[in-house]
């Protein structure tokens, strides 16, 4: 009984992740990698530099896509899981984790590739990059509250 009183607020919490996750993907895909580029080189970034922050990042996106599919195939046997007509709740602890490690792969992953850009640049044209992200990430806050 409790499980199934748990379900549904379960479920609302999973697909509001989801979404986000779902919005975040849609704009990390779009023009980000051409700002950022651009911004780089009005920071006074060097091309060589700027080539191998390419190389990273697309090396980056290529790791990306086993660690969110193994992210994804976990959330969908959770799923599975819940929809049972006797839910094992064991089991679904159990799945719960395997969905959190994989996130939690695709975030490390994500704040290594981070690491290693920050790395190849110096410390004014991380204060003018960092200054750059956060202009972005208001203006995707912004946008995403009148949305709504």
């Amino acid at each position: 009984m409790l499980t199934r009183k748990l379900t549904i607020p379960f479920l609302t919490c999973l697909c509001l992740l989801f979404a986000s996750y779902a919005y975040a993907d849609e704009h990390r895909n779009g023009q980000g990698g051409k700002g950022m580029m651009h911004k780089l080189k009005s920071l006074g970034v060097e091309a060589s530099v700027i080539k191998e922050i390419k190389r990273i990042s697309i090396a980056n996106r290529k790791a990306q896509v086993p660690l969110k599919s193994a992210a994804e195939l976990a959330k969908i046997e959770l799923h599975e899981l819940l929809d049972a007509d006797e839910v094992n709740e064991d089991e679904v602890m159990k799945a719960i984790e395997k969905v959190a490690a994989a996130e939690t792969k695709v975030r490390k992953n994500q704040v290594r590739t981070m690491l290693k850009i920050r790395s190849l640049l110096t410390p004014e044209q991380r204060i003018g990059f960092k200054q750059f992200h956060e202009k972005r990430r208001k203006k995707r806050e912004h946008k995403y509250r009148n949305r709504r």
